[in-house]
């Protein structure tokens, strides 16, 4: 089955059991959307021990979900991310990323769900309260680059050999693949409906197509026999040297596989009837509670 199928039958059966959560227990579901940044982290990039390289471009996201309390300390979501990746090595300082002259930028759609631990017990609401999370999902990109004023995508051209069936190379990658992201944040509460959070989080994956560069490069003569042949040489060898550069020359990194990461800042709104609120004297953390406050009513956010 496809991977981003799978995980969309696989959220959307948690998103209908959010619903069934909703009618039964309304103080335990609300609805989240954000926005923020997103970039790369791949073969494009100088540093991959680094958060942020140089080549790598701050692109915007949107996104939306469902969050469900498990318990007083975690909770589960659903997310759909959609935005964009992108990288240059014309901006790199490495002299031979600035010779290889690679680029690309990609769409990313992820589907995922996360669970999430909190520092201080949700059902309590304080005001301020830390968060960790993980989870996994599915994601779909689709790599381009720009020659002679025109995007093109790379996926079909075969960049690296893999529509040449003379000989064995790579086959052709999947636009989709497997995304294990993780991050940390704060979570900020101003009214019982509503939260405000922000976080960073890394995603990793399981390709290292994101960017159309993993392997090395091919004979020209065998990429230029192949559908698409000369446009498929020309993106395939972007350099800023005379001669193509020998078969077998390095292009990327196949041990290292693409990730990108976000910073973000979303709402929750909860459209049920919070109960379980600060007590009178809560303080800024909401440390301390009236013993029934947490028991007389349906947990809220």
């Amino acid at each position: 089955m496809n991977q981003f199928k799978f995980f969309s039958s696989l959220c959307l059966f948690f998103l209908l059991s959010g619903f069934q959560q909703l009618s039964f227990a309304q103080g335990n579901t609300g609805f989240l959307a954000g926005t923020g940044v997103m970039w790369y982290q791949g073969d494009l990039s100088e540093k991959l021990d680094k958060v942020f390289s140089k080549t790598s471009s701050f692109k915007p996201f949107v996104r939306v979900g469902v969050v469900n309390r498990i318990f007083s300390h975690a909770e589960m979501s659903i997310n759909f991310m959609h935005g964009s990746v992108a990288a240059d090595d014309a901006r790199a300082t490495e002299k031979d990323n600035l010779l290889r002259n690679q680029s690309f930028k990609s769409s990313i759609n992820e589907l995922a769900v996360h669970f999430e631990f909190s520092l201080r017990n949700l059902n309590r609401r304080p005001v301020v309260n830390p968060f960790i999370y993980g989870g996994a999902g599915a994601f779909k990109f689709n790599p381009k680059a720009l020659y002679n004023g025109r995007w093109y995508e790379l996926h079909p051209l075969g960049t690296e050999g893999q529509n040449i069936t003379e000989v064995t190379f790579n086959k052709p990658y999947s636009l989709t693949g497997i995304s294990f992201p993780v991050g940390i944040g704060i979570s900020i509460q101003p009214s019982p409906k509503w939260r405000i959070r922000v976080d960073y989080g890394h995603h990793k994956t399981n390709t290292d197509y994101i960017d159309d560069v993993s392997t090395f490069y091919v004979d020209s003569a065998l990429l230029a026999s192949a559908p698409y042949g000369l446009l498929t040489v020309a993106l395939a060898n972007r350099r800023l040297e005379p001669l193509y550069p020998p078969a077998g020359r390095s292009r990327g990194n196949p041990k290292m596989k693409d990730s990108y990461s976000h910073i973000g800042i979303s709402v929750i709104f909860n459209p049920g009837t919070p109960g379980g609120g600060r007590g009178k004297r809560g303080g800024l953390l909401g440390i301390t509670r009236k013993k029934h406050d947490v028991n007389d009513a349906c947990p809220g956010f």
